[in-house]
């Protein structure tokens, strides 16, 4: 599921400054409660006349009955300096 952006960025020094921003997002189910997941985000530029900021990540999503989730993810930096730097997560969502 790709997602392209432009946005005008604040300068430190005042001004602005055009940059792309894509994110996509690749998944597969390997049941119906296990699902792998991998993700990569670039921005380009990542500051005035800088270069490309890209990142890469993946996880695992477990489905725990009808209205839980579990997740584990890492991901680390390709490119740039802007993108954070590598992380391992763990999550949980709740359906209300």
């Amino acid at each position: 599921s790709p997602s392209v952006f432009a946005k005008l960025l604040d300068l430190d020094e005042g001004g602005t400054f055009a940059s792309a921003l894509l994110a996509a997002e690749l998944s597969y189910g390997l049941t119906e409660q296990v699902e792998l997941f991998i993700d990569m985000a670039l921005q380009a530029p990542e500051e005035e006349n800088g270069k490309t900021a890209v990142a890469f990540g993946g996880g695992v999503a477990f489905l725990v009955g009808r209205d839980i989730q579990l997740d584990l993810s890492a991901s680390a930096r390709a490119h740039g300096d802007t993108p954070a730097d590598p992380f391992i997560a763990a999550g949980a969502s709740f359906r209300f």
